[in-house]
This record gives C-alpha cells, structure tokens and sequence, in this order.
C-alpha cells in the first residue's frame, strides 16, 4: 500500500497516514486486502484507481472553511459516526460531532469526501464527507449525505 500511495502522490506517507487512509477505505478493498494482501497487482490496480478517484475531491487547508463544510454537510446528512483506532482496527465511539469537530480542527487532519455504492439491499448511495485526525486521539468522523446534496456542498466550495 505504501509504494501504491506514493505512487499516487509522488509523496512519501508515513505509518500514519497509510492507518488513516486504509480506514477510509470502501469495505470490499479492505477484505480484499485481508484475503489476498496489499501486494496482489489486482488489489494494488483497484487501490490505485480509488485513490486517484478520490484526490479529485480536495478539501481547502483553511480552518474555517472545513468547518462550514462539514457543518453544511451534518445538515444535509442522514447520520454520522465517529471512529476511533484501537491498534490496527476502528471501532465504533459515542464521541458527538462537535467534539470530534474540535479534534479534527487542532490536530493536523486529513479530510476527503468518498462516494459509496451501496453495500446491501438496505443501503442507499451516498457520499461520505471524512475526516481524521493525525494524532491521538485517532478519530475518524464520517458524515452521510445523499448523492444530490453532497454534489451541492461540492460544487459550492469548488471541492474539484
């Protein structure tokens, strides 16, 4: 996964960083993973087209802007949860948006937006706008947003 993600970036990530973007991974690439390893071609061909997909969607480095943005997306959103990562996997946490707000905000975070097709007959499509903190405590908030609302967050902050 690193040699794929700095292949991507041209940067080279850190222990870290690769925890926090395994985490944001869609679930069928995380198994896939699991199953056959981050060494098989087809995973690494799969990871590397999800990453470039993905860096499309570019959050501002200005604070504020970040805040409206996911404040706009929370009121747009059928839900959210935050993570936390305990060892290698997350589990799920009662942390509130407003708090895990205030982490994301002082701590050097990541923050994406990732589409998801549905991963059962009971879900729905929908964008998650995602963010991760880069320190303890290692948070990752995720808020849903139906596919037409999230296209006018993205398109109002000029995410792309």
């Amino acid at each position: 996964m690193h040699d794929a993600a700095m292949h991507v970036t041209g940067v080279k990530p850190t222990q870290v960083e690769l925890e926090a973007l395994y985490a944001m991974l869609p679930h069928d690439l995380q198994g896939d993973a699991k199953e056959w390893g981050m060494w098989d071609t087809l995973w690494r061909d799969r990871f590397i087209e999800w990453y470039h997909r993905h860096l499309k969607v570019r959050f501002p480095s200005e604070k504020r802007t970040i805040q409206l943005i996911m404040t706009e997306a929370l009121h747009a959103s059928y839900g959210f949860h935050v993570d936390k990562l305990v060892g290698p996997l997350r589990e799920r946490t009662e942390v509130s948006f407003d708090e895990a707000m205030e982490h994301l905000m002082k701590d050097h975070s990541q923050w994406t937006c990732i589409y998801r097709k549905p991963q059962g007959a009971y879900e729905m499509p929908h964008w998650e706008f995602c963010g991760s903190t880069m320190g303890e405590p290692y948070l990752f908030l995720w808020v849903r947003v139906r596919p037409e609302k999230a296209e006018e967050i993205i398109t109002k902050y000029a995410l792309r």
